[in-house]
């Protein structure tokens, strides 16, 4: 049987991301243009990372949409193999 290792949601992701440049949730939802609420729900209560919300991360942190897709696909995969 092959399984898949243990994946974190992406909302432990970005909030490394956050640590990382001493911003707060405000600070990035400023940043992405997005309502403090649906980030903070993104950061702390596995808000779903769409492909609008990949592409406003990626600007926001200098990354790649595909890389937060990516995480969010991951995840998925992850917890519905271990159901």
């Amino acid at each position: 049987m092959n399984t898949i290792a243990k994946r974190y949601p992406p909302g432990e992701h970005i909030f490394e991301e956050i640590e990382e440049r001493n911003w707060t949730v405000r600070h990035l939802s400023e940043v992405m243009a997005y309502p403090y609420q649906d980030v903070h729900d993104l950061v702390f209560n596995g808000k779903h990372v769409t492909g609008y919300i990949a592409e406003q991360l990626a600007k926001a942190f200098g990354t790649s949409a595909e890389y937060w897709s990516n995480l969010q696909e991951g995840y998925d995969a992850w917890r519905g193999s271990n159901e």
